[in-house]
């Protein structure tokens, strides 16, 4: 679908579709009404774009009339209830119209734009004899189940249309449950709709996914990335893509995987400030350990550590111990001390800055930056990440009441 703009008649513009079997569109209107008078003279598609137009034109002034009549002060009940049978009469008239015109030309662009269009037709939910839902969120599945059932996967037009776009960020957005393994499923079901995998469809929906959850602002969806990058670019699947950048996508994917939700962090041994006794993150025996990786030099550090501090007797009290590690180098390591020193730090505080375990928690941990919080459980495995020190009570609080339910 595009727009032919008129700059000089103040931006006014009219829509037209193009369909590549068609090698001429030709139409006319006049600078008095552009698209009241406007007039298919070639093209079939266009034709039937325009008639839809026009029917939907005269059945909205309609429907505008009934609705101005519905909010006048003289209106009866009565005369209300016979404006909302006319105006559902209306809305059934266009929705027939539609399908028909679909049934009876399923193969022009048109109509595949009107199936991209087309409303999903929601069964009322089952109920029991005595009138209770045999199952509360049947409507939900039956929507969502149904929703691309009249989308063609493997017709590259409709990506040029205002339509797509919207219905495919809305599926993910609105409908697919915020969960790793969810997503990672729901994008496999969309990419197997499409048969060609160089196709612009293929390109579109492959990289839409992987945009959306490499940057993705929920705890846990960073496994969407790994999982496309593993089943779909590191198999040659996304040819646009150059060799180095594939490169560093697939190191980033290594990375992160050993990271992700649920996953067994690694151990980490790590030093107190006088060098001398070591302990080891496998040592910690508690429900959950909260992972700090931090560094005197960092500002963000510089406030978020001594918050960690005044927090910790109340994440003590939730059978949580810190196993803090700092990313101070040996030429830090006088910041360091007098940083502990000044904030009398009551956590476990450790480092590693002559690098002695290798290899070196900074590589396992992937730590680009700081400050990182990790919570762990008992057994070790990755239960959250990512969070803000201000967010650990609430977390440990929350995880614990889901457990219990």
């Amino acid at each position: 679908i595009y727009l032919v703009v008129f700059p000089t008649l103040g931006n006014r513009y009219i829509e037209f579709l193009v369909n590549e079997k068609e090698t001429l569109i030709e139409f006319e209107s006049d600078t008095m009404d552009l698209n009241k008078n406007l007039k298919v003279i070639v093209s079939d598609e266009n034709k039937a774009f325009q008639a839809d137009i026009d029917f939907l034109d005269t059945k909205r002034r309609a429907i505008d009339n009934l609705s101005q009549a519905y909010t006048a002060p003289k209106t009866t009940e009565k005369e209300k209830k016979e404006i909302q049978a006319n105006m559902s009469k209306i809305e059934s008239d266009i929705k027939a119209n539609r399908i028909n015109f679909i049934q009876d030309n399923p193969n022009m662009f048109w109509s595949k734009i009107l199936n991209l269009m087309r409303e999903i037709d929601v069964p009322e939910v089952p109920r029991k004899p005595n009138g209770e839902m045999v199952d509360s969120n049947f409507q939900y599945r039956y929507y969502k189940e149904h929703y691309w059932d009249y989308t063609d996967f493997n017709d590259d037009r409709i990506l040029r249309t205002p339509i797509f776009e919207n219905k495919f960020k809305t599926y993910f957005d609105k409908l697919v449950i915020k969960n790793s393994d969810t997503i990672n499923a729901e994008c496999d079901y969309i990419l197997a709709k499409i048969k060609n995998k160089k196709s612009d469809m293929w390109n579109y929906c492959l990289v839409t996914m992987l945009n959306e959850y490499a940057n993705s602002n929920v705890m846990g969806l960073d496994a969407v990335y790994v999982h496309l990058v593993e089943k779909y670019y590191s198999k040659g699947l996304a040819p646009w893509v150059d060799s180095a950048t594939l490169q560093k996508m697939n190191v980033n994917a290594l990375e992160l995987k050993p990271l992700l939700i649920g996953k067994v962090a690694s151990n980490v041994v790590g030093f107190d400030t006088a060098l001398v006794k070591s302990w080891q993150l496998y040592d910690i025996k508690t429900d959950y350990i909260v992972l700090y990786f931090w560094n005197p030099d960092c500002g963000h550090c510089k406030k978020t550590t001594p918050e960690l501090n005044e927090l910790y007797a109340e994440i003590k009290k939730r059978n949580c111990e810190v196993f803090s590690v700092t990313t101070a180098n040996y030429e830090e390591l006088q910041m360091w001390k007098e940083f502990t020193r000044e904030h009398k730090l009551k956590f476990l505080n450790l480092g590693d800055p002559y690098f002695k375990h290798l290899p070196s928690f900074r590589q396992i941990y992937n730590i680009k930056s700081t400050p990182q919080v990790y919570i762990l459980d008992k057994y070790y495995r990755i239960i959250a990440k990512r969070l803000g020190v201000d967010q650990i009570i609430d977390f440990l609080d929350n995880y614990k009441k889901m457990k219990n339910n």
